[in-house]
């Protein structure tokens, strides 16, 4: 965590905010080609062998749209939701597909390991986020970042940490003037 505190640290907000990130990574898929959709649902995953073992070529989304992918397909989804996704797309291939063809056993087997690195993936305790707009006045020489822990408990105890930054302090621009953003969570 010392990190965090080092002078001029600007560890997690962009300047400009969240979306100066988003822009800079639309603008660059666009301009090579790419599209990028929001809201846009994956019913399916469309799975082939590549040769060397399976590989996704493209998604179905839930309102039909059937999307080929050039290079490669990018999945934002937990593991947990990437992995049923993945197992009711073969699901839905049975009736097309046969078990035996070597093909598809490889591509079952692929499914299958990212299952069962789904299953043995631990989930993340519970954690709450806050986020709040605050007048600055009087708020002269704020660091960024603060913990906040109870040394009678042991660190790894849940919800004994609470981060606080404020990401003003680096960028002013994120709000409005006058006032400061606080992003809190326990973790």
């Amino acid at each position: 965590m010392r990190d965090l505190h080092s002078n001029n640290a600007i560890l997690d907000y962009p300047k400009g905010g969240m979306s100066s990130l988003i822009d800079a990574l639309v603008s660059g898929i666009t301009k090579h080609g790419g599209s990028v959709r929001t809201n846009a649902l994956v019913e399916k995953v469309i799975l082939e062998n590549n040769g060397k073992g399976a590989e996704c070529s493209g998604v179905v989304l839930q309102n039909g749209d059937l999307i080929k992918a050039r290079r490669g397909v990018v999945c934002n989804a937990p593991l947990w939701n990437m992995a049923r996704i993945l197992r009711d797309s073969l699901e839905e291939e049975d009736s097309r597909e046969k078990e035996d063809d070597p093909n598809e056993s490889k591509i079952r087997a692929a499914v299958k390991k990212i299952q069962q690195s789904a299953d043995d993936l631990c989930m993340t305790g519970s954690f709450m986020h806050l986020h709040l707009g605050i007048p600055a006045d009087g708020l002269d020489d704020l660091e960024c970042h603060h913990s906040v822990l109870d040394f009678s408990l042991d660190i790894t105890a849940e919800q004994n940490m609470v981060i606080i930054s404020i990401p003003t302090v680096f960028d002013p621009d994120l709000a409005p003037d006058g006032y400061h953003i606080v992003h809190a969570y326990t973790a």
